[in-house]
């Protein structure tokens, strides 16, 4: 598939758990995104959770301090943030 069709997402969940309350998904759309979180996280997204996301985020806008240096790859399809896989 063209990568020009891929989509950086930041998603910011109300969850109680720590670790998966950012996250950042290059995904070919925002339902994609979704289906990757629900098969690599440790988070129920069928769940009643509130979630804010911005769509397009550019590597400009992450925070240099802590995000950019522990993120993967944005330009590739999956999570980027944090980086797990």
């Amino acid at each position: 598939m063209n990568r020009n069709l891929l989509t950086q997402y930041w998603i910011e969940v109300d969850t109680n758990n720590p670790s998966f309350k950012k996250i950042g998904v290059t995904a070919y759309s925002l339902d994609d995104a979704f289906n990757i979180l629900k098969d690599h996280l440790p988070v129920n997204f069928d769940d009643d959770l509130a979630f804010e996301v911005t769509e397009d985020i550019s590597f400009e806008e992450l925070d240099h301090n802590h995000v950019v240096p522990n993120m993967g790859p944005i330009s590739e399809r999956g999570i980027w943030y944090p980086r797990i896989l």
